[in-house]
């Protein structure tokens, strides 16, 4: 059984310095230092949360959290970045989203981000957690794609 818990900045350190591939190719569309921009977006999130196999594990396999959207009103930025291993937490991730997103929203009208069309885990998870996907836009050559989520939908 997965255990979810406010994040640490071990556990931040630790994502940063093991992200996914696509993880890390997304943030880098958008920053020349993924490692500094994950560790950022812990320290900035209004809410940030780390995912482990089990609560003895030692390491996380998941960081995502909220981040107020300082240029649309009622907006909440929502991210996720994970390690090689995210599978391992998967299945369990999805089966519990609902509610975290539920939590998530809390204090904000909807959630949203952009996401790299090349980040398909990314996309296949939020199409399934009912997320919609509303126009496209092209950074520094790739296509990213805008990714809203409102309660009750």
């Amino acid at each position: 059984m997965i255990h979810i818990e406010r994040f640490t900045l071990r556990d931040a350190q630790f994502i940063s310095n093991h992200l996914r591939p696509e993880d890390w190719a997304e943030i880098g569309v958008i920053s020349d230092d993924p490692r500094r921009e994950v560790m950022a977006g812990a320290l900035g999130a209004a809410l940030c949360y780390t995912v482990r196999r089990s609560k003895y594990a030692l390491h996380p396999d998941i960081l995502y959290g909220v981040t107020t959207d300082q240029t649309m009103l009622g907006a909440g930025i929502v991210w996720l970045v994970g390690t090689p291993l995210v599978h391992r937490v998967a299945l369990s991730f999805l089966k519990a989203a609902p509610g975290i997103l539920e939590d998530l929203v809390v204090g904000y009208d909807f959630l949203h981000n952009y996401v790299d069309e090349r980040n398909t885990l990314h996309l296949r998870w939020l199409k399934h957690l009912g997320f919609t996907f509303n126009s496209r836009v092209v950074i520094k050559g790739y296509n990213f794609t805008h990714a809203v989520w409102r309660p009750g939908t």
